[in-house]
């Protein structure tokens, strides 16, 4: 015979009606708790055909018994991936961030509202809804509220790469939330790993795949520049920057001597012309302080490469690394 223990310990959507009629046989008036689980029943019976089932978020939510809070702290928490350091917050309270974002189960209906709400003000996004966005989001934080920040970081770095013209003004709004809520370094520390990929994938896509060549340039080249201006925001470690630079580099020397890498080396190369450039001229007193650094990564690869003719650069490309080297004169 079931107890009330081990009924009560049974998730509300296993519970059956058979078990609930057994226990109250054996009882005169029936616990708070076993009310509690019985009202849910009856209005997840009684709610209409496609309708959303009120029973069990009212009890899950309930404190009533004390099982509403330990019922969900059974969420996974969030483990940063291993982070390279990111600059100290120039203000406000650090906050412990834990993710409650699970891939096993679909946001709350709360979540969801946010999610929208942030997704509308970002696709707006504009210097004179600047100030409302930001504090925005600094409201949201300040509540207690985490879990959107996986999303938000994402749609800024998307946005960020995609629309050139508001790069600058993506990177400073990330940056500032980040300055004063470090959390959003942990999340901008994973965009930037997944980022990084982009240029893993050397292939010269067909005429038939013109599109995916196109959005892989477009990426290359917006998160080239979306560096750069989180650089001059202080909003990006110097190991990120030299990471992507080594990378770039070396992808140049692996494939300098196939002819059928052509369009993409003069990609990278462009990319790194433009970041270089982007840092000299909007971030001067960022960039004398890694420009030895930068010299030492990309002095060595410049230099084979450029010593004789290679199948797999072209004019424009020998140009190219022409160019950078004459941005550290």
């Amino acid at each position: 015979m079931a107890s009330y223990a081990s009924v009560l310990a049974t998730p509300v959507q296993d519970v059956s009606v058979d078990s609930i009629l057994e226990l109250l046989r054996t009882v005169t008036a029936p616990p708070d708790g076993l009310r509690i689980l019985i009202d849910g029943l009856r209005k997840d019976m009684e709610t209409p055909a496609g309708s959303q089932p009120s029973g069990f978020r009212s009890f899950a939510a309930s404190p009533a018994d004390g099982r509403g809070s330990s019922w969900r702290s059974s969420k996974p928490t969030y483990t940063p991936r291993p982070a390279v350091a990111a600059p100290a917050p120039t203000s406000g309270p650090r906050i412990r961030y834990q993710s409650q974002f699970k891939a096993s189960a679909p946001d709350t209906m709360n979540d969801k509202i946010l999610t929208s709400i942030i997704g509308n003000k970002l696709n707006s996004f504009t210097p004179v809804t600047y100030n409302d966005t930001r504090d925005f989001i600094y409201q949201i934080i300040d509540s207690g509220e985490t879990a959107f920040i996986k999303d938000f970081v994402e749609k800024v770095f998307t946005k960020a790469t995609r629309e050139e013209l508001y790069c600058a003004l993506f990177a400073k709004l990330i940056a500032e939330i980040a300055h004063k809520f470090p959390v959003i370094y942990e999340e901008m520390n994973v965009y930037h790993t997944k980022f990084m990929s982009i240029f893993e994938d050397v292939e010269d896509h067909k005429e038939s795949e013109y599109d995916v060549q196109v959005k892989k340039k477009q990426y290359r080249m917006g998160y080239g520049h979306f560096i750069s201006e989180l650089a001059g925001q202080n909003a990006l470690p110097k190991e990120r920057l030299f990471q992507m630079i080594d990378t770039i580099c070396q992808k140049l020397v692996q494939n300098v001597e196939d002819s059928g890498k052509i369009k993409t080396l003069e990609e990278f190369i462009d990319c790194l012309f433009r970041l270089t450039k982007n840092l000299r001229d909007k971030s001067p007193a960022f960039f004398s302080k890694v420009k030895a650094s930068l010299l030492d990564i990309l002095n060595p690869p410049l230099t084979f490469i450029l010593a004789e003719k290679r199948p797999g650069l072209s004019t424009k490309a020998r140009f190219g690394l022409l160019d950078l080297k004459d941005l550290f004169v």
